[in-house]
């Protein structure tokens, strides 16, 4: 029997919506009013927080306590930052005026600002059907569903919305957003086309709606892979109002997802020709460039739209161009020039604040971080956000990730998210964090930060399968991201795909023509083939373009591979002498050191690599395997158990670490090891293959014969598989079968002495006593059997007739 052999609840997504309190138009009861109303506008335009609430106090004094009053200053505390204030203000007003439905829609949206959707429910429930205010409250009980997870309810109420106000669009407009954010395409399409059809006027409401809904189309189009329909559209309204942003980013997008970077930057360049074209041009002029590679000119696009703009927002794409470089300084200098043109911009002190904590200056950070604090509201939610980013840079993980999941609701944008994404990583709740990631993701589809942690983490998980996937989807947004690239090749050579990592590695090399990672991709694509020759030919022309230490690496498990062990360590001695402070190279000579049975040399040399990369898990992998093929097997499996601690997904080391535990007599664990190899791995019988194996010796006869089925299912043609199985039905005493199989085994592999044995001893339950003992007799004598396989058949002929 084949035993032991080594080989080489979804969380609901909630729809968060703007906070709209109806304030009829109301005429100042006086002077002072007038006058406060005016400074509290004033302060709130220059963003003087603590000047707004002192005016709005003012305004307080100076009103006549009318509820429509009391709804204007629940209105501006909103607008202040003090929900909370505006939510005990309207309580208030609503107790004096339990009438006014308007003040119960208002205090419903409040109460679902500040996370009490419960209150907002039976608010909307307080209100008639009779009531001109009765679509409203169908759209805030909605809303509240929404929050309470209760997603098949909500729409039930937007639906009844819909049915019976059919002249206000709000309903449908919400149950879309609410579909598609389900991910319920099919549904939210229908709705789409519904909507539309029924906005049968000319009016500006409803060519805007109608514009809204084509926008919405058009993605939905492309999520369902009909681009050339969403293009159509988007041309139409581009074509329509070429000054429609929003329409433009669409197209710029849409014509870079099906590589069409040229194109993208012609039309948009087109449009910067004419009179004052819109300075946001520029920023989608940045984003063709990047497609194109063309770096130097992206950071020009974008400093072009930041000096013609007259928004803070404008130096945004610029932050995050210096963010994805991973140069915080540059971030820094980027934020320093934008607040000195717009220094009370907080949302500039809080980026300030996270470029301070990326380049480790945490006290920095901190001042940063009391300078918003001072000029914030006491409700500013960023407050929240900044202390747990602060916390996370400090080492509480745990306690970020607590803080930013129940400020998400309030706080419920892309940055919130990937953050908790990273909290949870570091706390090891990998599941949580790939949740994270992705709802970042959804939250802004072009920032590339959430789809790249993820790719790293699918990495880290050592699952090859989401792996690609991952990568696939980052370079469907992102061409030119050689991250990607890297990561997709890795997982097709884990996949054992090694020509279609060929075909992936030629594409990259087309892409990067004057770049070193195409060819050092193509090399690894060619050594999983086994063409070594031909990878150190792409090494060679690696090295004319840098990369010096990665080459170094590649080349010494290039030579290995070819079985040039001698040469492979002369040339890794080498290159550990020149990258030193490598661990990639020292890891690449330890793997030839233990090939050549320099054991002791190798040894220091992976401890090396881990001492310089401690989060990689290469030298564990290759150590843990060469401990397993020597016998060692306490020291493989603690090297297994440690590496799959940092790559939980690796099939092969799983599968490892199973026939380490096996080999040591630890039942138990090994059977489960088995079974988690056997998830792991879900097109490999060789877990499935020991956990039969195991499970006979346990006694479990039933068990073991089900997990041989299974591996047989996977692998027909394996005559160790067929082996296990064929002895399993021998054991439950199906001889017939037992014997179909065995005979397969003995035939695809006749120097297999365990199936030779096993149809041996098949043939004698069948009373086939002369074949039984040619075999058995054979075998008694076979010099390369193994001594107890010998003296089974030896005892097996005496007991025959």
């Amino acid at each position: 029997m084949y035993r032991v052999r080594v080989r080489g609840l979804r969380p609901k997504i909630l729809v968060a919506w703007p906070l709209l309190l109806v304030v009829p138009g109301c005429t100042p009861a006086g002077e002072r009013s007038e006058r406060a109303r005016e400074a509290v506008h004033e302060a709130i335009s220059q963003g003087d927080r603590e000047r707004a609430l002192e005016a709005i106090e003012d305004l307080r004094e100076a009103s006549d306590g009318t509820a429509d009053g009391g709804l204007e200053l629940a209105r501006l505390l909103v607008r202040a930052g003090d929900a909370p204030e505006a939510s005990w203000l309207l309580e208030d007003v609503l107790r004096r005026h339990p009438d006014r439905a308007d003040l119960a829609i208002a205090l419903g949206r409040v109460s679902l600002l500040l996370g009490n959707p419960a209150r907002a429910r039976e608010l909307a429930d307080q209100i008639p059907t009779g009531s001109e205010r009765h679509p409203e409250s169908l759209i805030l009980r909605a809303q509240a569903e929404l929050h309470l997870g209760d997603l098949e309810r909500a729409l039930a109420t937007l639906t009844e919305a819909e049915e019976r106000y059919p002249d206000r669009p709000e309903a449908r407009l919400i149950r879309i957003a609410t579909l598609l954010s389900e991910r319920r395409r099919d549904e939210a399409r229908e709705e789409i086309r519904e909507a539309r059809a029924a906005l049968s006027g000319g009016g500006e409401e409803e060519l805007v709606l109608r514009r809204s809904l084509d926008l919405t189309l058009a993605h939905l189009q492309v999520e369902q892979g009909d681009a050339a329909a969403a293009l159509e559209t988007v041309e139409r309204l581009v074509r329509d109002d070429p000054g429609d942003l929003l329409a433009w980013r669409s197209l710029v997008l849409l014509l870079l997802r099906e590589e069409r970077p040229e194109e993208a930057l012609a039309r948009v360049r087109e449009a910067l020709a004419d009179e004052d074209p819109p300075a946001e041009l520029h920023a989608l002029a940045a984003l063709a460039h990047r497609a194109l590679g063309e770096d130097e000119t992206v950071e020009q696009a974008l400093r072009d739209y930041a000096a013609l703009s007259d928004s803070a927002a404008a130096y945004q794409p610029l932050v995050s161009l210096e963010a994805s470089r991973d140069d915080a300084g540059a971030t820094l200098a980027v934020l320093d020039e934008a607040l000195s043109r717009h220094p009370d911009e907080p949302a500039l002190r809080v980026q300030r604040t996270e470029a301070l904590l990326a380049l480790g200056d945490l006290e920095g950070a901190r001042a940063e971080r009391r300078r918003f604090r001072s000029a914030s509201f006491d409700g500013d939610p960023q407050n929240e956000y900044l202390d747990a980013r602060i916390a996370l840079a400090e080492g509480d993980a745990e306690g970020a990730a607590r803080r930013l999941t129940a400020l998400a609701p309030r706080l419920d944008r892309a940055s919130t998210h990937y953050w908790i994404g990273r909290a949870l990583e570091r706390s090891g709740d990998l599941d949580g964090a790939r949740r994270r990631y992705g709802l970042a993701h959804r939250r802004d589809p072009a920032w590339m930060a959430p789809p790249s942690a993820l790719l790293a983490l699918e990495q880290r998980r050592g699952d090859w399968q989401a792996v690609a996937t991952q990568a696939r989807a980052v370079l469907a947004v992102a061409p030119r991201e050689i991250g990607a690239w890297r990561a997709l090749v890795a997982a097709l050579e884990g996949l054992r795909e090694g020509e279609e990592a060929e075909q992936v590695a030629r594409e990259c090399r087309e892409r990067f023509p004057d770049r070193a990672d195409p060819h050092i991709l193509l090399a690894r694509a060619l050594r999983a083939q086994g063409r070594t020759d031909e990878a150190l030919a792409a090494l060679e022309a690696a090295g004319e373009y840098g990369a010096g230490a990665e080459v170094a690496a590649a080349r010494v498990r290039t030579l290995g591979m070819a079985g040039r062990i001698e040469a492979g360590v002369e040339a890794g001695r080498a290159a550990v002498a020149r990258y030193q402070e490598d661990a990639p190279v020292h890891a690449a000579l330890a793997s030839l050191l233990f090939a050549s049975g320099a054991v002791a040399e190798g040894e220091r040399a992976t401890d090396r690599a881990l001492a310089l990369d401690p989060d990689e898990p290469a030298p564990l992998r290759e150590r843990c395997a060469f401990r397993a093929s020597t016998g060692r097997w306490a020291e493989a499996r603690d090297d297994c158990t440690r590496y799959l601690g940092l790559r939980p997904e690796d099939a092969e080391v799983a599968f490892i670490r199973a026939v380490s535990l096996h080999q040591l007599g630890e039942v138990r664990d090994a059977i489960a090891a088995y079974r988690r190899a056997a998830s792991l791995g879900k097109g490999d019988p060789r877990p499935r293959n020991n956990l039969a194996a195991i499970l006979l010796d346990a006694g479990d006869v039933d068990g073991a014969l089900e997990a041989a089925q299974e591996a047989h299912r996977l692998d027909e043609t394996n005559p160790h598989v067929m082996d296990t199985l064929g002895a399993l039905y021998l054991e439950k005493g199906l001889v017939d079968r037992a014997i179909s199989v065995l005979e397969d085994a003995h035939r695809g592999a006749p120097g297999l002495a365990e199936a030779q044995l096993h149809l041996a001893l098949a043939y004698r339950e069948a009373g086939r006593t002369a074949e039984a003992r040619r075999l058995l007799a054979d075998l008694e004598v076979d010099d390369a059997a193994r001594p107890e396989l010998r003296a089974s058949a030896r005892e097996a002929l005496d007991l025959l007739p």
